[in-house]
C-alpha cells in the first residue's frame, strides 16, 4: 500500500494540503526540532527531516491533531503497568530503526488504515480515526470495508420511500387540522433552532414518531444551544429515545444546533486493542462531554429477513447466511450470529436494521455494557424535507468521557 508519513512524536496518518504528504509524528528525526518525512508512494525506509516550526506554520491543523494523538498515547501509557505493553506503547512515541525498516510489520498496516479511513472521514467533514494495537502479534487485524454512510439494496431504498410517504400522510392529516402550513408553527416544546418561529422538528416528532413501530410511546431528545442532547443520564433501559433534526422546512442554516448528524461527529476516536480477548475497542481520543455526538453507526441497511436472498450477488448481501435446517426464523439467526454488529430501528420501522460486521465505520467497535457511557438514538434527519427519510442511528455520550475511556453502549 502507498503510505506517506511525517514523523516525530506520535504516529498519525493524515492528509495535509494535498495528498502528497501525511503526518506521522515520531521521535525519529535526527534532531528534536525536526520531523521525519515520508513521501506518498515510498516505503517506510525513506524518511527526510523537516523543521518542526516550518511544519507547524504551514500545516497547523494537522500538527494540532498530531499533538492530540500524542496526548492520547501519554494517557494510555500512564494507565498501563505491564512492561511489555508499555514497550509497545512507546513504539507509538519513538520510532526504532528495526520498526522503520520492517515494512511488513503490522504497525504499518494499522497506519494505512489510519490514513485511508481518516481521509474518508475528512472527505465527509468528520473527525479522524486512529488504529493502535498494544498486544501480541497473534491479535487479528481489523478487516472490514470502511464507509461514512449506509449502503443498501434498491429494495431497501424503496421501503424507505414507502415508509416516508406513510409518515408524511399522517403529518398532512394533522396539519390540516392545525391550519395552513405556510405560517409559522407553534412549538410543542422549546427548540434551539436558529429560526425558532419556523422550526418544524417538534411537530414532525408529534405527527411521525411519537410512538414506535410497536405502538410504545417514545421520548424526544432536544439539544441545547451547543447541540448537546439533554438529560441522557436519565435514560432507562427500554426507553425509546428519538431525535429529530432540522430540514429545509425549518429555514435555518446548516450551522443550526439541531443538525448534529448532518454536521457529523468531529471527535478524534481511537480503535485500540489492549487485550487480545476483547480485540479492538472504540476509545475516546479526546474529552467528550455528556450529550455530545460521538458519531453515527453506519453499515449495511437491510430488511430482515429478506437481505440474504439477493440474486445479484451484491457485496451488501454477502454477509451472514441462515441455516435452513434451524428451527429459528431467519431474523433470529442473523441477530444471534451478528451479535453487537446488529442494530434495529424499532421507531422508524422494526423491519429495518444495520449490520456492520463486514461494512461499517469506527462505531462498529463499540462494546456492550450494563452501565454504558453512550446511547444509540434513532434520528429523523434529512437536509431537504422533500427527500425520503433514511433511518439513522446517532451515538451520543450519556456521560462525560475522558481521554482513553472506552466507548460503551447497551446493545441487547
Amino acid at each position: 500500500m502507498h503510505r506517506t508519513v511525517l514523523t516525530r512524536f506520535t504516529p498519525l496518518s493524515l492528509t495535509c494540503a494535498s495528498d502528497a504528504v501525511t503526518l506521522n509524528m515520531l521521535m525519529g528525526a535526527e534532531a528534536e526540532e525536526e520531523f521525519a518525512v515520508l513521501y506518498l508512494g515510498w516505503n517506510s525506509e525513506h524518511m527526510y527531516d523537516v523543521d518542526v516550526e516550518w511544519f507547524r506554520k504551514h500545516y497547523k491543523r494537522v500538527y494540532d491533531i498530531a499533538e492530540a494523538r500524542k496526548k492520547f498515547v501519554a494517557v494510555i501509557k500512564e494507565k498501563v503497568s505491564d512492561k511489555e505493553k508499555k514497550a509497545l506503547i512507546e513504539l507509538e512515541q519513538c520510532m526504532t530503526l528495526d520498526l522503520q525498516y520492517d515494512c511488513s510489520n503490522r504497525y504499518w498496516f494499522l497506519q494505512d488504515l489510519t490514513y485511508f479511513h481518516s481521509k474518508i472521514q475528512r472527505d465527509s467533514g468528520l473527525g479522524n480515526v486512529h488504529y493502535m494495537c498494544i498486544t501480541g502479534p497473534t491479535t487479528p487485524l481489523p478487516i472490514y470495508t470502511f464507509v461514512s454512510q449506509h449502503v443498501m439494496l434498491g429494495t431497501v431504498l424503496t421501503k424507505c420511500i414507502e415508509e416516508t410517504r406513510r409518515l408524511e400522510k399522517t403529518t398532512q392529516k394533522k396539519a390540516l387540522r392545525n391550519g395552513p402550513s405556510d405560517k409559522p408553527s407553534p412549538q410543542l416544546r422549546t427548540t434551539p433552532c436558529k429560526n425558532k418561529e419556523w422550526c418544524k422538528c417538534n411537530l414532525n416528532y408529534a405527527s411521525m414518531v411519537r410512538r414506535n413501530s410497536f405502538g410504545k410511546r417514545t421520548k424526544l431528545c432536544i439539544p441545547d444551544d451547543m447541540g448537546r442532547l439533554q438529560n441522557l443520564d436519565e435514560h432507562r433501559f427500554g426507553d425509546e429515545y428519538v431525535s429529530v433534526e432540522c430540514s429545509s422546512a425549518c429555514k435555518c442554516s446548516k450551522n443550526c444546533p439541531r443538525r448534529q448528524l448532518q454536521k457529523g461527529g468531529k471527535k478524534m476516536l481511537v480503535v485500540l486493542c489492549e487485550d487480545e480477548r476483547n480485540e479492538y475497542e472504540l476509545v475516546a481520543g479526546e474529552p467528550i462531554v455528556a450529550g455530545e455526538l460521538i458519531g453515527e453507526l453506519v453499515g449495511e441497511l437491510f430488511l430482515a429477513p429478506q437481505q440474504e436472498e439477493d440474486s445479484n450477488g451484491s457485496p451488501v448481501a454477502k454477509r451472514s447466511k441462515p441455516d435452513a435446517s434451524s428451527p429459528m426464523n431467519r431474523t433470529t439467526q442473523l441477530k444471534l450470529k451478528d451479535g453487537p454488529f446488529y442494530k434495529t430501528f424499532s421507531i422508524f420501522n422494526a423491519e429495518m436494521a444495520i449490520i456492520s460486521r463486514h461494512i461499517g465505520n469506527a462505531m462498529r467497535f463499540i462494546r456492550h455494557s450494563e452501565s454504558p457511557n453512550s446511547l444509540f438514538i434513532e434520528t429523523l434527519s434529512r437536509v431537504n424535507h422533500k427527500d425520503p427519510i433514511i433511518p439513522r442511528m446517532g451515538v451520543f455520550a450519556s456521560k462525560d468521557n475522558a481521554i482513553g475511556d472506552k466507548i460503551t453502549a447497551f446493545f441487547y
